[in-house]
């Protein structure tokens, strides 16, 4: 994904925002897989989609998550920031992970909306204070 952040060999974030249905499906075959299910015409009918991937190593691993702490909030004409918190997943089995190096970890939150923002950009939070990690900008897909 574009847009990636991070230093060093610690989590790296990308967003997209899909304001509507893509042509190809966004998602990959694991994705699906795993429950995700295919993205849907009626997923945008009243809002749209927001994709939040970390990638990190094993031993920083983090789960993402919207967050009740924090609102969506409009920031001028048809500018979004959308709240994300971040938490340490130290606690899942490594067994689970199948000897992996780095691990991966995606979000995918529909949003309600009265109308469609131009831009989203998202404001990572830690889950444990509510303190502001960063912000990225979520690349558009059309």
């Amino acid at each position: 994904m574009d847009g990636v952040l991070g230093v060093g060999d610690g989590p790296a974030f990308a967003a997209r925002y899909v304001p509507r249905l893509p042509e190809r499906q966004p998602l990959t075959a694991a994705a699906l897989d795993d429950g995700l299910g295919p993205l849907e015409p009626s997923d945008f009918e009243d809002g749209f989609v927001l994709l939040v991937e970390a990638r990190a190593p094993l031993a920083e691993r983090v789960r993402l998550g919207p967050t009740v702490r924090f609102d969506p909030e409009w920031r001028g004409l048809g500018r979004l920031r959308v709240p994300i918190v971040v938490e340490d997943a130290t606690d899942v089995d490594p067994a689970l992970l199948d000897d992996a190096d780095r691990v991966v970890r995606t979000l995918l939150a529909r949003y309600r909306a009265r109308r469609l923002p131009r831009s989203v950009t998202v404001s990572l939070h830690d889950a444990a204070t509510g303190g502001r990690l960063d912000a990225i900008e979520a690349r558009r897909t059309t």
